[in-house]
């Protein structure tokens, strides 16, 4: 399952997640602390600290264009 590495003050965020709706591509959210130093399991999982970021295995996703093309690609697949 897709994990989306999030913050509902972030307007990229916003954008990814009305786009994963639309498409019907499910996701584990998981909403990040504003302090970038407060934010270790983003860290752990995309050796990142910034957001948005979605992770599917062992692909990770910094770029929100980058996510919503993948999203777009797991929608084609069903």
């Amino acid at each position: 399952m897709l994990t989306l590495y999030c913050a509902p003050w972030c307007p990229k965020c916003l954008w990814i997640e009305d786009n994963l709706r639309q498409l019907r591509v499910e996701y584990r959210y998981v909403k990040v602390a504003r302090e970038a130093k407060n934010r270790h399991d983003l860290f752990k999982a995309t050796g990142q600290k910034t957001i948005p970021a979605l992770v599917d295995g062992d692909k990770v996703f910094l770029d929100e264009w980058e996510i919503v093309k993948y999203a777009k690609q797991i929608a084609g697949r069903k």
